[in-house]
């Protein structure tokens, strides 16, 4: 449950978007990742050594240059 002090801890700017899968996903993941300022919460069933696996991790070492990227 959710205290009257927890309503500061969310802002008028969340989204929420549906994405299928396939391209459009991991676009839209790729975008998301180098449009980040403070922080990225990254859960995923599996990532593969493929190439999109490959970009997505090029992507996530870039972002942890300017914010916390814990990858565990």
């Amino acid at each position: 449950m959710l205290s009257a002090r927890s309503s500061e801890l969310f802002t008028n700017r969340n989204e929420i978007r549906l994405v299928k899968s396939g391209n459009d996903y991991f676009d839209l993941l790729e975008k998301l990742i180098n449009q980040a300022h403070h922080y990225i919460h990254l859960q995923t069933y599996i990532f593969d050594e493929d190439e999109t696996g490959a970009r997505i991790a090029k992507a996530l070492i870039a972002a942890e240059f300017t914010i916390p990227t814990p990858v565990t």
